[in-house]
């Protein structure tokens, strides 16, 4: 698959993914939610270390203030470990999440003002999905004709500039 069209396809498959929430009394929308974030922080399907990948990139990403991003780092460890736990040993265990301590500005981007744990989650999709949606357009438009394997490395570029 190209690699382009690997990460635009992730957008999709995460945004079809979390649109099932909507129809089912039976989904779990904290565990769609972190399915549907690691589909995008995670394009290129790498297998290791998921779970550290998966809070590191995200925190990342979502804050340059490190009070908040370890908040967020521990908020995505618990969320993945609760997703792991439900898909490997189908067994629930409440999440327990405080909401967010983030900075005002940090605040004032969210659209939401819920504090269950699913909402926490769902908020965490949105902005991923925004961050790597922007990532990807503003890349293409930049670059027409860029090659897949070009793509992918800028990502993986990105991917280390924003953790390290």
């Amino acid at each position: 698959m190209p690699d382009a069209n690997r990460i635009a396809d992730r957008l999709i498959q995460a945004v079809a993914l979390m649109s099932k929430c909507r129809y089912s009394e039976f989904t779990d929308l904290a565990l769609n939610s972190v399915i549907a974030s690691e589909a995008i922080l995670n394009p290129t399907n790498e297998k290791d270390n998921l779970a550290e990948r998966f809070a590191l990139f995200g925190a990342a990403i979502l804050s340059d203030d490190s009070v908040n991003r370890k908040t967020v780092y521990d908020h995505l460890k618990r969320l993945y470990n609760y997703r792991s736990t439900l898909v490997h040993s189908a067994k629930r265990a409440p999440l327990r999440l405080e909401t967010p301590r983030w900075s005002k500005e940090f605040v004032e981007t969210m659209e939401f003002d819920y504090e269950a744990e699913d909402k926490i989650a769902l908020k965490y999709f949105l902005k991923f999905y925004c961050i790597i949606s922007d990532w990807l357009i503003n890349l293409l438009e930049k670059n027409p004709g860029i090659s897949n394997t070009e793509v992918e490395q800028r990502f993986k570029e990105f991917y280390l500039d924003t953790i390290l």
